[in-house]
C-alpha cells in the first residue's frame, strides 16, 4: 500500500500485520481524534489526528530498524486515547489534569478490551508486547529525553502549525542516529535546532494560555454532559464529532449551550488578581544528546542557559483565566 505521510513522504506499507491493524475499526477511530483537543477555534489549519501520529511513530521506528514488537507498540501507543486527546483529562479529574496521564493509565485495560487485540494474537504478538510500550526506550522515555513519540509529534506538529517547512523537518531527521535505543544528533547544530524548536512548540502551542483555555472549556463541556448523563463514559471512545453530535442533542439546556459557546468563541484574558478559573497545563522540554569528537554529550552540558530552561519548563504552567463576559 502506498501511504503519503506529512513528515516522511511517500511510503510503502506492505506488512500484512500493519495493513490489517491500520484498517481495523479500532484503529480507524483515531482518524476522528484530533491530536490537540478541540482546536478549530484557535488553529483551524492544524488537522493532524492521532491516526496520523500513530502511523508516523511506526514509520520512524521502522526507518531506524527497531524490532517488530517495538514497531507494533509504537503503532498502537495512542489507540487508547479518548475524544479530544489530553483535553479529556480536564473532564475526568481536574485535580491531576495537568499531568495528562489518563491515557497512559487506561492503556492496558483498553487494549485488552477491544477487538484489535485478536489481530495482535493472530500475528503471534502478545498483548504485553503492546501495553508495556514504556519498556521500549527508543519509543518512549521520560522527559527531557528524546523518544520516537516525541520526535514525531514535534516535527509533525511544527509542520501542521506552519512553524517549519517539511524540508526543515526532514533535515532534522537526517541529523539523527540511534545507538542502543538512545536518540542522538550527529552534531550540536541539529541538537540546538531541535531543542529550541521543542521549546517554542511547548510555549506557543502545548502549554500556551489558549491551550489552557481549550482544555478547561472542553473539560467543562464534556464533564457537564457526563454529569447530566447526556453521554456515558463509554461514549468517550467515539470520535470527536460523534460525541459532539450526541451531546448537542441536548443543546436546549441553557448551561450546556453556554459551555458550547465558550468552547467555540474563546474570549478571555489573564488576570492573576481577578480570575474565574486557575488552569494548570503540562509543560515539556528536551535535553538532546549529540556527538562531539566521538563522545555523547547533553545539550545542557554546553549551553548553561539550557539547564535553567529545563528546570523552568518541566514545571506545570499556571494560567489565571478571566472570561470577558
Amino acid at each position: 500500500m502506498k501511504y503519503t505521510d506529512t513528515l516522511y513522504g511517500e511510503q510503502e506499507i506492505n506488512e500484512p500485520w500493519v495493513l490489517e491493524i491500520i484498517n481495523h475499526p479500532d484503529f480507524l477511530r483515531l482518524k476522528g481524534i484530533s491530536q490537540y483537543g478541540y482546536i478549530k477555534p484557535y488553529h483551524p489549519e492544524a488537522t493532524t489526528s492521532r491516526y496520523d501520529h500513530s502511523i508516523g511513530v511506526f514509520l520512524l521506528l521502522r526507518k531506524f530498524g527497531l524490532s517488530r514488537k517495538e514497531q507494533l507498540a509504537g503503532l498502537l501507543h495512542d489507540i487508547s486515547h479518548m475524544v479530544f486527546s489530553h483535553s479529556i483529562d480536564y473532564a475526568l479529574d481536574r485535580q491531576t489534569a495537568e499531568m495528562q496521564t489518563h491515557q497512559d493509565d487506561s492503556h492496558e485495560e483498553y487494549v485488552r478490551s477491544i477487538s484489535v487485540s485478536e489481530l495482535i494474537k493472530k500475528y503471534k504478538f502478545s498483548i504485553s508486547d503492546v501495553v508495556c510500550y514504556k519498556d521500549y526506550q527508543a519509543l518512549e522515555l521520560e522527559l527531557p529525553d528524546l523518544c520516537a513519540d516525541r520526535i514525531d509529534y514535534i516535527l509533525r506538529d511544527a509542520i501542521s502549525f506552519g512553524v517549519i517547512k517539511k524540508n526543515q523537518a526532514v533535515d532534522v531527521l537526517d541529523g539523527l542516529m540511534l545507538r542502543d535505543g538512545i536518540w542522538i544528533f550527529k552534531d550540536i547544530v541539529k541538537a540546538k535546532v531541535f531543542a529550541y524548536l521543542f521549546k517554542k512548540m511547548n510555549n506557543d502551542f502545548y502549554a500556551a494560555s489558549w491551550t489552557a483555555n481549550m482544555h478547561i472549556t472542553v473539560g467543562s463541556y464534556v464533564g457537564y454532559a457526563l454529569e447530566k448523563e447526556y453521554i456515558e463514559k463509554a461514549d468517550l471512545y467515539l470520535t470527536d464529532e460523534e460525541v459532539i453530535k450526541k451531546i448537542n442533542r441536548n443543546i436546549d439546556d441553557a448551561k450546556l449551550d453556554g459551555l458550547w459557546q465558550m468552547m467555540n468563541k474563546p474570549d478571555f484574558s489573564l488576570d492573576r488578581k481577578n480570575y474565574d478559573v486557575l488552569v494548570k497545563t503540562k509543560s515539556r522540554i528536551v535535553d538532546p544528546w549529540f556527538m562531539y569528537h566521538g563522545k555523547q554529550k547533553r545539550f545542557s552540558a554546553v549551553d548553561e542557559s539550557w539547564k535553567k530552561a529545563i528546570n523552568k519548563e518541566l514545571l506545570a504552567k499556571e494560567y489565571f483565566i478571566k472570561y470577558n463576559k
